[in-house]
């Protein structure tokens, strides 16, 4: 009997200013999803630009942050042949502002930091992305 080789885990990379917000977003999906996912975490605009890579799964990016922002992350990237289906945007910011900044196919979702609804619907959109 030939044992299953385990899957790939999915690669992470959160990309947020504020330290805490990373943190915890890296223990949420490490919690959730355990040896199924692969996060990493930055704090810094520039530094996201050189880890971004097609074996990315999916990027959690701060829509504000000093220097390069998730806004003009996802620009470029996108630009480079990165897929939208992989950027999520996040934010402390009200809801209606950010579907304005970030219409329909700009990115594969908007999340809202604070609200434990918009949470779920994170980890309901790994959940998809493993079972794919």
């Amino acid at each position: 009997m030939t044992a299953k080789t385990p899957p790939t885990p999915l690669k992470i990379l959160i990309v947020d200013d504020d330290p805490e917000d990373s943190r915890l977003w890296d223990r949420i999906l490490k919690d959730r999803f355990r040896n199924q996912v692969d996060v990493e975490t930055c704090t810094d605009g520039e530094e996201a630009m050189q880890r971004i890579d097609s074996r990315l799964g999916l990027l959690l990016l701060d829509w504000r942050m000093p220097g390069l922002d998730g806004r003009e992350i996802a620009q470029k990237i996108r630009e480079k042949g990165f897929e939208s289906k992989k950027i999520i945007i996040l934010s402390g910011g009200r809801s209606e502002d950010l579907h304005e900044q970030f219409p329909m196919g700009d990115c594969l979702a908007v999340i809202q930091k604070g609200d434990p609804r918009q949470r779920e619907i994170l980890l309901d959109i790994v959940t998809d992305l493993l079972g794919r």
